[in-house]
């Protein structure tokens, strides 16, 4: 009788024992779904929210690192170098910039003045997800004559006071690119650059009857970081634009996949050190997604060519920078541009043309550790000038501690091939006597280019005149 006892409770602790750890593996199984659950979500979340959490960065990096808030403008006294970083950005105009919220300031005033024989202007205000509002400028609404933008907040329902040109939005954030055009970055003409953008202003309309000073901040010189954080606090800035605008009905699912992480509308942000570290991972992958998009396209501008669109067309025709149609949001290809870009604009292609490659005539991903030729064909289709330059991949600024980031057509002593092409070198050390037309590039950072033509010609839209490719030099 003894031993049945002994026989008997045995076997029901090895029932129990086996129970716990069926038990304890099928808790095992659904904290496993759950955590690749949360990753997954987090991924798409950061391609969804990608264009938002791009403006944010610039918002809060020059903050952080001029002092320039809400109302300022940031601007640039001199060509842009590496120590401005913000997403392929150009060194052959002085930026200017700023940032305001209609939430809490109301409707905001943005005074441009009307450009000269001398110095052009043209860009383009945005909502938060970099939708474009209205361009400024030559060839934006106001013709080059200068006007009083009014930027109202979503659902305004006053009628605006005369004297202005209203401007309607559907997010409380707002913000402006603009573009100085100089005709050469002479000392007189960069003096007549600075002056011009002085005479900018930005302040609520409640201080319209006396306005306050602008104040300016001058980046040139200075390390500004305006890059978004391929890390957990990604989501941090994320969550503090989902905390400062309207849901909008198309992005009620987003909002979803938002809330598996913990993401919420008028809920504190509290993730805990294994959701840090899951959101971590999660901005790591999506990161590696947004530079293999960049440099691996099937859109070819020409057949059998690594040049690419930046932007393909139909975003533009079809959507006007919404990159929603008919039937669904391209959230996935938006993210991939607003990692690689920043900014757009009501009528794109006329002022400026943007292409694209990555790697070189072989097919491979440019190395910074190697040299390249690029031969530029004679008679290059533009009304103004060319640029050429170089962004680091990992996050598509100017890549850092060189001492240019590119070549231009308008550089002095640019030396001509005697068919009228030119060459144009890459590579950590510029070949013997080509300086002017190289290109420095630091070993172990794999980089992209951007051609720009500034005012295209039609041999550019027919396509009948091609760029080379980059060919690796020995």
């Amino acid at each position: 009788m003894k031993n049945l006892l002994v026989v008997t409770l045995s076997l029901i602790a090895v029932c129990i024992s086996q129970f716990g750890l069926a038990a304890s593996s099928a808790l095992s199984q659904t904290q496993k779904f759950s955590d690749e659950r949360f990753e997954r979500r987090a991924i798409e979340s950061a391609f969804w929210g990608m264009p938002a959490v791009n403006m944010w960065a610039m918002r809060e990096g020059f903050k952080r690192d001029l002092g320039a808030g809400a109302n300022n403008i940031t601007y640039l006294s001199k060509p842009m170098d590496w120590k401005f970083s913000v997403t392929t950005p150009n060194n052959s105009t002085l930026y200017l910039m700023s940032f305001w919220n209609t939430q809490r300031d109301g409707p905001i005033v943005v005074e441009v003045p009307p450009t000269t024989k001398d110095i052009g202007l043209f860009g383009t205000a945005m909502d938060t997800w970099q939708r474009p509002l209205v361009d400024m400028g030559g060839k934006g609404y106001d013709k080059g004559l200068g006007s009083k933008y009014l930027f109202l907040p979503p659902g305004y329902q006053d009628i605006p006071p005369a004297g202005y040109v209203p401007i309607k939005s559907a997010t409380n954030n707002g913000w402006f690119l603009l573009r100085a055009l100089l005709k050469d970055f002479s000392d007189d003409n960069l003096k007549k650059g600075q002056t011009f953008i002085k005479q900018f202003k930005i302040y609520p309309l409640s201080q319209a009857k006396k306005p306050p000073a602008t104040k300016f901040f001058d980046a040139s010189g200075t390390d500004t970081n305006g890059i978004a954080p391929y890390d957990d606090t990604f989501f941090d800035g994320l969550n503090t634009i989902v905390q400062e605008e309207p849901v909008a009905e198309q992005d009620l699912v987003a909002m979803g996949m938002l809330r598996t992480i913990g993401i919420t509308k008028g809920q504190p942000f509290n993730p805990n050190k294994k959701q840090r570290a899951l959101l971590k991972l999660a901005t790591e992958k999506a990161h590696q997604e947004f530079m293999d998009l960049v440099i691996n396209t099937d859109d070819p501008f020409w057949p059998d060519s690594s040049w690419s669109y930046l932007l393909i067309p139909e975003v533009v025709q079809q959507t006007d920078f919404t990159f929603k149609y008919p039937s669904y949001l391209d959230y996935s290809y938006r993210g991939s541009i607003y990692f690689s870009a920043f900014s757009s604009v009501v009528i794109y292609g006329t002022s400026t043309q943007y292409l694209l490659t990555g790697k070189d005539s072989k097919g491979a991903t440019l190395d910074g550790g190697t040299n390249y030729k690029l031969n530029i064909p004679a008679n290059v289709p533009v009304e103004q000038f060319w640029s050429v330059l170089a962004y680091d991949k990992q996050s598509a600024a100017f890549i850092r501690h060189t001492s240019k980031a590119g070549v231009t057509s308008l550089d002095l002593e640019l030396k001509t091939n005697a068919d009228g092409s030119i060459d144009v070198f890459f590579g950590p050390k510029a070949p013997e006597g080509q300086t002017v037309n190289w290109i420095p590039t630091v070993k172990g950072k794999d980089y992209f280019l951007l051609f720009r033509f500034y005012g295209p010609t039609e041999s550019l839209f027919d396509k009948s005149y091609k760029l080379n490719e980059l060919e690796k030099q020995n």
